[in-house]
Parts: C-alpha cells; sequence; structure tokens
C-alpha cells in the first residue's frame, strides 16, 4: 500500500517576521496582497492555499516556497 505524504506550511516564518517587524497581521495582508482568510490558514498551517498567495508570502518573507513547505513524518 502506499503511503500518503502531508505537508504543513512553516508559519513560524510568518509569526516570527510579524514579530520581527512589529507588524500587524492586516498590515501583513495588505503588504503580500492576501486575504485575512488565507493568512489564517496559513498560520493554521495550511498547504491548501491559492498558489500565487503563497509565492507572495515567500516574496515578502524573502525565503523560498519550497522552503516554507515541510513534510510531516
Amino acid at each position: 500500500m502506499k503511503q500518503l505524504i502531508q505537508y504543513r506550511f512553516k508559519y513560524e516564518e510568518i509569526i516570527k517576521y510579524l514579530k520581527e517587524n512589529n507588524m500587524s497581521k492586516t498590515k501583513f495582508c495588505k503588504l503580500c496582497n492576501i486575504s485575512m482568510y488565507t493568512l489564517n490558514s496559513l498560520l493554521k498551517g495550511s498547504v491548501l492555499v491559492n498558489a500565487f498567495a503563497g509565492f507572495r508570502v515567500s516574496e515578502v518573507l524573502k525565503i523560498s516556497l519550497m522552503e516554507l513547505v515541510v513534510q510531516i513524518d
């Protein structure tokens, strides 16, 4: 039987960015051009978001999108 590989979004990087830049979630959403719903989904670790939204977040964080998605064991 094939084992399913699961992934999650590395939300810790967003939290770190918000703290380091003393930024509100609202301001971060505007900067990334994403909705608050999308941000909250990412902060829950969901990878089931629009790829463009994930890419915009990765650009703001200056981290590649591939580094922001991690495999769950």
